[in-house]
């Protein structure tokens, strides 16, 4: 048989099938009331995912993810003209699923790495419905950046109540020894770096709204700026500080070239402002903010920190781990990890992840796994227009993409629930990239 009239016979099949399901869906379409508010049942269910994410627990954001792919189902049934936008970043989302399933396939590991398999189909889901969404229906990539605002305002707003009354601590988040005594806020999340990590995600979301958005979302956008690094200071957590100052530097680099451009001033001047201001608001805090400046400083005590000492421990196990299974990895999730981990441990030094994402790939989804994820955040980067129209949620793609890559570098909460809802949510914004002039509310 030749490749033409192989060709041929598939489009054949796909023809009688669409032919099929036009006979037995197109009758009921028109008088279905399912149907025809589909998209708007659709949009309401993903906004009260990303509203609720991070006050529920995983079960229960599982199941609000299964409804919504459920009502996006529907919607693709029901229209089945209806196709994604072609998107570069298209083939590294489905190389980067497509290595989860081999790793999972090789692990020794078997049945917890189909457990961790499972957790990353019920985001694959998330992700095709927020595509599909942002795809077909307009303004939907405002409405859905103003329910992650609100969150993250909701969050923000309880954890200075929590700072206020001075919350005890759920568990020992500060070493021990430390001369500092904190109140760390966690808000909902129960955990405050959790909690850092899920405000710095969010924040580049109230950087777009405030610049592109209109009304409300504008508002609301203006108001999260201020409140989010105001709740995210007091949760002391320093990967959220450098999420957060990585996310500063993009997001004011790209205000300052966007003024700059209406300005007509040459490259040369906006560089020297670029790096005037950096250094100012560097010297402001590091002088003016003792505590601050403690928490910085606790970086680099390898030796005298505890969290410091326990990081280097897991590094350290897990890059021997690594070593012994490179290609392939252990398997997905952290069951999966902490198996294999059990086997590498320095003793005392026990972890559920390797509290650093890049080596949690490479020793759960092996090399071609860590290539997989590498290039799904260079596509997910390159895929925005830096348009004069566009170029704030250019930026405030690039910025969560950074902020998260750079707090994953020493934690494990790339991997929570609400964090991760939160990446494959801006992947999706990525994907399909429509020009702001079709959104309804920038």
């Amino acid at each position: 048989m030749t490749v033409t009239s192989a060709t041929g016979m598939l489009a054949a099949r796909i023809g009688a099938l669409r032919d099929r399901h036009e006979r037995l869906v197109g009758p009921w379409v028109p008088t279905s009331l399912v149907a025809r508010h589909a998209p708007e049942v659709t949009l309401g269910a993903a906004s009260l995912l990303l509203l609720a994410s991070p006050w529920l627990g995983t079960g229960l954001n599982a199941a609000l993810v299964l409804l919504l792919a459920l009502l996006a189902g529907c919607w693709a049934l029901s229209r089945p003209g209806e196709v994604f936008p072609p998107s570069r970043v298209a083939w590294p989302v489905g190389l980067f699923f497509a290595s989860l399933v081999i790793a999972t396939l090789g692990s020794p590991f078997l049945v917890a790495s189909i457990k961790g398999l499972a957790k990353f189909a019920v985001y694959g889901l998330a992700y095709w419905s927020f595509r599909r969404l942002m795809a077909h229906q307009p303004g939907a990539r405002s409405v859905l950046a103003t329910a992650f605002v609100v969150a993250a305002l909701g969050e923000a707003a309880f954890g200075l109540y929590q700072f206020r009354i001075k919350v005890a601590p759920l568990a020992t988040w500060e070493d021990a020894e430390s001369e500092l005594h904190l109140t760390r806020v966690y808000g909902s999340l129960r955990n405050p770096n959790l909690m850092g990590a899920y405000l710095a995600v969010a924040w580049p979301a109230a950087f777009a709204l405030a610049m592109a958005g209109r009304g409300l979302p504008r508002l609301l956008g203006w108001g999260a700026l201020v409140a989010v690094p105001a709740c995210l200071y007091v949760t002391y957590s320093r990967g959220a500080y450098l999420a957060l100052a990585s996310e500063a530097a993009v997001l004011g680099g790209a205000w300052l070239w966007s003024r700059r451009r209406d300005a007509g001033l040459p490259r040369a001047a906006w560089l020297a402002l670029a790096v005037t201001a950096t250094v100012v608001v560097g010297w402001v805090l590091w002088h003016y903010v003792p505590t601050l400046q403690a928490r910085v400083a606790s970086m680099v005590n390898v030796t005298g920190d505890s969290s410091n000492v326990f990081r280097t421990n897991v590094w350290r196990a897990t890059l021997a781990l690594i070593r012994d299974n490179w290609w392939l990895g252990v398997g997905i999730g952290n069951d999966a990890f902490r198996h294999a981990y059990a086997l590498y441990m320095v003793s005392g030094f026990e972890a559920l992840g390797a509290y650093n994402i890049f080596l949690e790939w490479w020793a759960e989804a092996g090399l071609a796994g860590l290539l997989a994820f590498l290039g799904l955040l260079v596509a997910v980067v390159r895929r925005p227009s830096w348009t004069p129209e566009a170029w704030p949620w250019a930026a405030a793609v690039t910025a969560a993409i950074l902020g998260l890559c750079v707090h994953g570098l020493v934690d494990t909460v790339f991997f929570r629930p609400s964090v991760q809802l939160a990446f494959w949510w801006w992947v999706a914004v990525s994907a399909t990239w429509p020009h702001p002039s079709r959104e309804a509310w920038t």
